[in-house]
């Protein structure tokens, strides 16, 4: 399969979900329940790990905890196979009700361009509980991965 098809397939699955949890939340995108900002970064094996963590400022919502929020990133590489993969800690901060959660992360170079992107969807949190998962994807670069110096959420959404 082409690369571009590979785009293709992850663009659609991320609208997929997006549009899926928008329309359980109760419609519309400013629910608060999906953020395409990142806020937080930290370092791990030389490559910075942007992502958001519990109390800290997102971009999108209207005062309300945004599925960003939630999740942090704690390690984040392009692994032996030539695959990208992030280490995601997520944080359900609903204490009654169970959190599924699609999350995309991207990795990029100290320019900002992407070398691929990993995706995870249809993740369960229980209620009030923190989980870790594992997103892999396609690396798109043709060296080692070296040129990956940072990743970040670009999306994430719960429902």
């Amino acid at each position: 399969m082409k690369l571009r098809h590979v785009r293709v397939v992850a663009v659609t699955a991320v609208v997929l979900v997006a549009l899926t949890g928008a329309r359980r939340s109760g419609g519309g995108g400013c629910s608060g329940d999906s953020d395409s900002g990142s806020s937080s970064t930290s370092t791990s094996g030389g490559v910075t790990s942007g992502g958001s963590s519990s109390g800290s400022s997102g971009t999108g919502g209207s005062g309300t905890d945004s599925a960003t929020r939630d999740v942090t990133i704690a390690d984040c590489k392009v692994n032996a196979e030539r695959k990208v993969v992030a280490r995601l800690r997520i944080d359900n901060p609903d204490a009654g009700t169970a959190m599924t959660y699609g999350i995309t992360v991207e990795f990029k170079d100290a320019q900002g361009l992407s070398w691929g992107t990993a995706s995870v969807f249809g993740h369960r949190v229980p209620a009030g509980q923190v989980s870790t998962v594992e997103a892999e994807g396609v690396y798109t670069g043709g060296r080692d991965g070296s040129e990956v110096t940072r990743c970040e959420v670009t999306s994430a959404t719960r429902y």
